[in-house]
């Protein structure tokens, strides 16, 4: 009998590294038979990076960047540039000019919803795209029923996620057991409980462990492979 693969990610919306590092995973799922991609249950974490954001800032990525971490503009921008080609690579263009910046927490709850509904993959992959490709504000109730729509939601599924408290408190919860599991970045990726990967890590590594865990169902060893994450406080 076959073996569901089971991969939990923790991640933020208004985090480059999660995109870079969702692409990087479905390009080495994309290399497996039919049979081992129906083996696979992606399930997306919540996780907030600051949620002492305001729902709307008149702040650019850049200037917030700047204020939190101290950093010169002009060198936030040449990181930025280096974050951008890794998305080109990743096939993500990544316009850091247009972002809106705001809370995630809304962003979050519809996909909560999303996830229960089984579009959990489709919606974490449209929220990215809006937010660092489109310039969408995703804080926005109003902008997040469009993406909603987008994806196949009724309004009656989208009015649930943002008046239900039982998605509210999905979100808290998720942000709790990556508390509770020792999580402080993101991307996190954890694969049967078990296997963790954390950071925007290559594709190979990604098809490393996924060919393991093919290979050796029973009897897989519990490690951590460390990457380049967005951390607790900041935007990236």
């Amino acid at each position: 009998m076959n073996q569901t693969i089971s991969i939990k990610i923790w991640s933020d919306i208004a985090c480059p590294f999660c995109y870079i590092g969702k692409k990087h995973l479905d390009s080495a799922i994309s290399q497996l038979s039919e049979e081992q991609k129906n083996e696979i249950l992606i399930e997306w974490k919540s996780f907030q990076l600051d949620p002492t954001l305001p729902e709307s800032s008149d702040l650019s990525i850049t200037e917030y960047l700047s204020q939190r971490k101290g950093i010169p503009l002009h060198q936030l921008k040449i990181l930025n540039q280096r974050v951008a080609e890794m998305g080109e690579n990743a096939g993500i263009h990544f316009d850091f000019d247009s972002i809106k910046l705001g809370n995630t927490f809304n962003a979050h709850k519809l996909l909560q919803v999303s996830k229960q509904l089984g579009k959990g993959q489709q919606a974490k992959e449209r929220l990215l795209k809006a937010y660092f490709e489109d310039g969408n504000a995703i804080s926005s109730i109003e902008n997040l029923s469009s993406l909603a729509e987008e994806i196949g939601l009724s309004d009656e599924e989208t009015k649930n996620a943002f008046s239900n408290s039982t998605f509210e408190e999905k979100v808290h919860a998720d942000i709790k057991e990556a508390q509770t599991l020792g999580i402080s970045g993101v991307p996190f990726f954890v694969f049967n409980n078990k296997y963790a990967v954390s950071g925007a890590q290559p594709i190979a590594v990604f098809e490393e462990v996924l060919g393991t865990i093919f290979k050796k169902q029973n009897d897989l060893t519990e490690q951590t492979i460390q990457g380049e994450v967005c951390n607790p406080g900041e935007n990236c």
